[in-house]
């Protein structure tokens, strides 16, 4: 079965051979005239579009503790970006907005990242806002940039040569 030592050989984790009703199987258990091995590279296929499905998954992994990393804004300082604290900006930019149109004055006391607390105007949260919806997208474009790059490799080692640690943009 799976995960078995087979005569002290390797230990293996997939069928290496095929029953004539097209079933995978391992050898033991089978009479030898009854088994084909599977050709050699029989799993290369899989093991590819795997290696490709996980290298867009850590791609993601990336993206998304990118997001969340906090977000620094000159002049202010660096706010929480996790999915809470963009909702809690989204939030205080509507009202923001709302206040501007009402002609009415707006202000809002935050606490940023490192527990200190700066006083907003009405512009100043907008462009909080607005920067973190221009981070997230820069994030997502070169997540996509990198998703073009693997869904475009032919074999392993080209999907290897992806960096997909590098070129994320600095913000």
């Amino acid at each position: 079965g799976s995960g078995r030592l087979i005569r002290g050989g390797p230990l293996m984790t997939r069928p290496t051979h095929m029953l004539a009703d097209g079933s995978l199987v391992y050898p033991d258990g089978y009479d030898s005239a009854d088994l084909t091995p599977l050709p050699a590279g029989y799993w290369d296929a899989a093991d590819f579009e795997r290696a490709r499905a996980d290298k867009w998954v850590m791609v993601r992994a990336i993206r998304d503790r990118l997001i969340d990393a906090g977000l620094h804004v000159d002049g202010i300082g660096t706010f929480d970006s996790d999915a809470a604290a963009r909702q809690n900006v989204l939030g205080a930019a509507s009202a923001a907005m709302a206040a501007q149109a009402a002609g009415a004055p707006f202000e809002v006391v935050w606490t940023l990242r490192d527990n200190s607390r700066a006083t907003l105007d009405a512009a100043q949260i907008i462009a909080v806002q607005i920067a973190g919806v221009t981070r997230i997208d820069a994030l997502h474009g070169h997540a996509a940039d990198l998703r073009v790059l693997i869904q475009s490799a032919t074999d392993v080692t080209s999907l290897a040569a992806i960096d997909i640690d590098g070129g994320w943009p600095e913000f």
